[in-house]
């Protein structure tokens, strides 16, 4: 998988990642996929999460893959992000970009 090959940018998941949000993370992403970069979501405002929200953060992972791309979230991770990503064995597939 290659990393670092393709623009990145950044897109903010706000704090809550849930069907409505993950609706228009979707449609932001595909923008960012549309122009040829990867998306890069920002998750550190994320006070809730719920299985939409997986399911946007699973359909960008496997866009990513598809380019042979890795995935990224912008870190760190809130207490709610990381134990639900930790619940479900997601933190294994992404890769965690820290910022101050």
């Amino acid at each position: 998988m290659r990393t670092g090959t393709t623009p990145r940018r950044v897109i903010e998941a706000g704090s809550r990642l849930d069907a409505r949000r993950s609706s228009r993370l979707r449609d932001e992403a595909d923008a960012i996929f549309a122009a040829d970069e990867n998306p890069i979501v920002d998750v550190r405002s994320v006070e809730h999460i719920d299985m939409a929200g997986l399911s946007a953060l699973a359909w960008i992972l496997v866009r990513c893959r598809r380019r042979d791309e890795a995935a990224y979230l912008l870190g760190p991770l809130p207490d709610p992000v990381a134990r639900f990503l930790d619940l479900t064995m997601f933190d294994r597939f992404f890769q965690i970009r820290l910022v101050p």
